[in-house]
């Protein structure tokens, strides 16, 4: 080859010929690869061989994820599969057994063609990683090996299979009383007796909202962008009791509270968070409504706890009471930190940047 390529002239004749015979050497080495007639691999084919056969390797569209973090000999440990996809291998575990009773396309499916699509593992933990990291589909294609419309498909059917599963015992249920007794004893001993849990609401920056929706969930007062707003009730363990997100961003703290499903339950009578015992209160044992810790936007509410700074002994309740809701902003916090898929949209009024906040195991 080097023999045809000295002095040739351009577009001659012998220059076409010498870029056939290199066309001509390359398929050979594919050819003897695929066939395996070479028995010193990559070495005795060169670099042509090594070529074909990288590319015959990824064709076949295989993930690694497996090898890599659920085989028998894994090569890395259940930390690093937290560190990577946010959950513990046993809660993912878990997902892996309880999600196909319940959405079976999540499984691996045939098509019409008769070919083989994509197994469970793979499916979940490309859902996973991208509610982890905040990746977007076109940025896991070549590790997950699979389309960002296959990706895209496979985490709604995901989400939809996780609310289904797992929302009535997880997502906004109303808690026993002794889980209720747990929580006031915990912030009695906070100097907050009867208190069940802390509440706020934040703003989620939406940069990729339809222009249709643009206008509704628009707030001259977060900028440019489209906000939605999310409210939240958490107790002392950053348990979270209540999510509820969606608002428009043009709506304030008091139009979510109206809108919220616990408490308009709570003032119409339909939940009543009571303790079996009652509690005392200023040495007097009653069966009050248990109360919940807010900030001055919302209503003053016989269920919330507002005191008045005028005082100095409402001075220093007031600066308790916010001591104690920071519960809530940790959860915000922790949300960030854990669920890169929040950066997506940007929390506004965290002001932290992903890493920066404190980690944390989901329950």
């Amino acid at each position: 080859m080097d023999a045809i390529f000295d002095g040739l002239l351009e577009d001659s004749d012998e220059e076409i010929a010498a870029v056939q015979v290199c066309i001509a050497a390359v398929q050979a080495a594919g050819q003897a690869a695929t066939e395996g007639n070479s028995t010193s691999g990559d070495q005795e084919r060169g670099w042509a061989g090594r070529f074909v056969g990288s590319k015959r390797k990824s064709a076949r569209g295989v993930c690694a994820w497996f090898d890599l973090y659920l085989s028998p000999s894994p090569t890395y440990t259940s930390a690093h599969f937290l560190t990577l996809f946010r959950v513990p291998l046993r809660l993912y575990r878990a997902l892996e057994r309880e999600l196909p009773l319940v959405a079976a396309t999540i499984r691996k499916q045939t098509d019409c063609t008769g070919r083989l699509g994509h197994p469970l593992y793979e499916n979940l933990l490309c859902s996973l990683r991208r509610l982890g990291n905040g990746a977007s589909f076109q940025d896991l294609d070549d590790q997950a090996r699979m389309s960002p419309e296959s990706q895209r498909k496979i985490f709604l059917v995901f989400l939809k299979a996780v609310r289904t599963r797992f929302g009535p015992r997880y997502l906004n249920r109303e808690p026993t009383v002794a889980e209720l007794q747990g929580i006031s004893d915990g912030n009695a001993a906070r100097g907050f007796p009867a208190c069940v849990r802390s509440f706020d609401c934040m703003k989620l920056h939406w940069k990729n909202c339809p222009r249709a929706l643009k206008g509704q969930f628009h707030n001259p007062k977060e900028g440019k962008l489209a906000v939605i707003s999310c409210e939240a009730v958490t107790d002392g363990d950053l348990y979270c009791w209540h999510w509820f997100a969606g608002r428009p961003g043009n709506n304030n703290d008091k139009t979510v509270l109206v809108n919220s499903p616990p408490f308009m339950d709570s003032l119409s009578g339909r939940r009543r968070m009571l303790l079996s015992d009652g509690y005392v209160l200023d040495g007097s044992r009653g069966q009050w409504l248990l109360y919940f810790l807010g900030d001055g936007a919302y209503p003053r509410w016989a269920i919330f706890y507002l005191p008045d700074a005028t005082t100095k002994k409402e001075k220093y309740a007031a600066a308790q009471q916010v001591a104690v809701r920071k519960d809530v902003e940790r959860l915000f916090g922790c949300q960030q930190g854990c669920w890169g898929i929040l950066e997506t949209f940007g929390m506004s009024n965290v002001g932290r940047r992903r890493g920066s906040g404190p980690r944390f195991t989901p329950r």
